[in-house]
């Protein structure tokens, strides 16, 4: 129970701190939201943009796919695929593209189509290297495998995004 007391009053700390989206290298969307990837082996996220705001949670996996939903400063705020979100600073993101299988095993396949020979499975959780994503597909790494997945079956893409070539 003081926990959830806890992310309450912090919460309302959080919400009086002047936020604005900022335009940087970093975040090529025109302020919108952007996906990143976790650029180090240990990064804390925190309830607010600096140091002075409490640790909520410490990420431990390089690659991670985080969405970037605004800047402030040398931080940004970020969420992770389970929807956790917090502040971490910026330089802990890398602009590598990576995305998870969520929900359940999925098949990948050879070429972007379904009838397309199944070459593999990934379990829920997985993260990949995006190569390249169109339409409804995504060419992904996996370790050195690769092969394509619908987006609807991973986090870290945008619906129609079109990302490499």
């Amino acid at each position: 129970m003081a926990r959830h007391i806890l992310k309450i009053a912090t919460a309302a700390i959080f919400l009086t701190i002047p936020v604005q989206a900022q335009n940087d290298e970093d975040n090529t969307r025109g302020g919108a939201a952007v996906y990143r990837s976790l650029g180090v082996d240990r990064a804390h996220m925190r309830t607010g943009p600096s140091t002075d705001y409490p640790i909520e949670w410490v990420l431990v996996r390089k690659g991670l796919p985080l969405e970037v939903l605004r800047r402030y400063g040398r931080w940004a705020q970020v969420k992770e695929p389970d929807g956790a979100m917090g502040w971490m600073k910026s330089s802990y993101l890398s602009t590598n593209r990576t995305a998870m299988v969520i929900e359940r095993t999925r098949t990948v396949f050879a070429q972007p189509k379904a009838t397309a020979e199944a070459i593999y499975k990934v379990e829920p959780g997985v993260s990949g290297r995006v190569i390249s994503c169109a339409d409804a597909w995504c060419h992904l790494d996996f370790g050195g495998k690769k092969g394509w997945l619908p987006r609807i079956h991973i986090w870290g893409t945008y619906p129609g995004e079109e990302i490499g070539g």
